[in-house]
């Protein structure tokens, strides 16, 4: 059975308190919790093992795409429906396995990993075999087509990803501020892309998310400002 530990929440809630030089310190967290720029980029990128030219960013419009997408206009009953797997998409460490046709068909989330002190991403040895068992529950809010026109480089440019000739296509979305966890899941997902077959077409995207972690908190509440004056103009 899939267990949901309260980390991401633990982790942010130390973060925000006296805690967070205990807790930071046993999970390898980055003290200071901000936007990559110009000028950390190539610092970052070689420390996280991440090519300077395959450098992706989350922009923060996938979180407005969510939102509008999946609960602007629906009744609560939907809206709770689609809430937990939003939260998944939303999570600061994930490993999403996409076929060809862009379907996310293995899913591994930190809310999902547990462990201490590193996040334990190979449950059952999942990541033995490609593309590995799935731990977070699949759900189909996201396919890679309407992931990818929210992935950019630094330049502003979408992925050149060419996923509708890969048989799979492996996304890692990655913050520098979980630091070592940031760096152990790349390392993992590295590792299984070789255990793939001969005869299979991989492409791997490597996305830092720190600015749309930050930007998430605004975003969510102008969507909660926006719900609250539709109730108003309803009652």
């Amino acid at each position: 059975m899939m267990k949901k530990p309260l980390l991401f929440s633990l982790v942010f809630t130390c973060l925000l308190t006296g805690c967070n030089a205990i807790l930071t310190k046993m999970y390898g967290l980055r003290t200071r919790y901000e936007a990559v720029s110009d000028e950390t980029r190539t610092r970052y990128a070689r420390d996280y093992g991440v090519p300077l030219d395959e450098w992706y960013e989350l922009d923060g419009t996938f979180a407005e795409y969510l939102i509008q997408h999946y609960l602007v206009g629906r009744d609560s009953a939907e809206q709770k429906l689609y809430r937990d797997a939003m939260n998944n998409h939303v999570q600061p460490l994930q490993a999403m396995y996409f076929d060809r046709t862009g379907r996310l068909v293995s899913y591994h989330v930190n809310c999902y990993a547990g462990g201490f002190p590193n996040l334990k991403w190979n449950h059952d040895d999942a990541f033995a075999s490609f593309p590995p068992a799935s731990v977070t529950p699949l759900d189909t809010l996201v396919s890679l087509q309407d992931l990818l026109p929210h992935v950019k480089n630094p330049g502003g440019e979408m992925s050149a990803c060419q996923f509708d000739s890969a048989d799979y296509t492996v996304v890692v979305m990655w913050p520098v501020f979980m630091g070592r966890q940031s760096k152990r899941l790349i390392k993992t997902v590295k590792k299984n892309l070789v255990t793939a077959s001969d005869t299979l077409r991989t492409e791997l995207l490597l996305v830092n998310n720190d600015a749309f972690e930050l930007g998430l908190d605004s975003i969510i509440n102008r969507y909660k400002k926006q719900t609250d004056s539709i109730k108003q103009q309803s009652d």
